[in-house]
């Protein structure tokens, strides 16, 4: 098993120096395939940490807790391979969501900072061996946007409901930077990473000039953040 070495092989790579062997970074992992890695059953944050220690990663993946409520349905796969045909996995809706118009919006329960469930990024700093570092991964603005209200909803509403639009771009935007804000402050963290899908190999899921417009100037807001407090991103 090799040491974790955060610092001088993941950041080095991050800095296109070369370090002394190939980096191991990921998002996320199955648990069954933890669980196998290990040969028993991931139970708890010390035993997660164990797992990406001896599988040879140089930093934890860790998901600051919040919850922005999306309309998942069950898998609609009766038969297919394991990973595809599994009762307890969640499809997002790709038609209506649950915020259609403005007078849904403004009756949905949106989230407060103070709910936000930060525990697992106090707790994580006990149990890393020397040379890891955590990575808080914060899902996307733009997949949380269209996830609450269904891909052909948000597609219609570019045109046909602007307000609409902005208005979720806003609320999610602010929601999601101000949660890189309060992530990027514990201790033992060394990089920031969002994940938002917002293309395919072949172009982007929507224009350029409409993620100029709605997505990209917040993504600037968490670059900032980043650059305050000296962490890759």
């Amino acid at each position: 098993m090799r040491e974790p070495n955060f610092d001088d092989r993941l950041l080095k790579a991050l800095r296109c120096e070369e370090p002394d062997c190939v980096p191991l970074l990921e998002l996320w992992i199955d648990p069954r395939i933890k669980s196998g890695f290990l040969n028993k059953p991931i139970k708890g944050l010390p035993m997660d940490i164990e797992f990406w220690t001896k599988a040879g990663y140089d930093c934890i993946p860790l998901f600051p807790g919040y919850k922005l409520s999306r309309d998942f349905t069950l898998s609609p796969y009766e038969e297919g391979p394991p990973l595809i045909n599994d009762k307890e996995r969640g499809w997002a809706e790709e038609k209506k969501g649950i915020i259609t118009t403005l007078e849904e919006f403004d009756n949905f329960p949106w989230p407060e900072l103070k709910e936000m469930n930060c525990s697992m990024l106090e707790e994580a700093p006990k149990y890393l061996p020397e040379g890891m570092k955590i990575i808080p991964f914060i899902s996307g603005i733009f997949e949380e946007v269209w996830m609450l209200m269904g891909f052909e909803t948000f597609s219609f509403a570019l045109v046909d409901n602007p307000e609409l639009a902005e208005r979720m771009f806003d609320k999610i935007g602010s929601f999601i930077v101000s949660i890189f804000e309060q992530a990027a402050e514990y201790d033992k963290v060394g990089a920031m990473w969002i994940g938002d899908d917002i293309a395919y190999t072949s172009g982007t899921m929507i224009s350029p000039q409409l993620l100029r417009k709605y997505l990209f100037p917040w993504f600037k807001k968490i670059g900032d953040i980043c650059k305050v407090h000296n962490l890759p991103l």
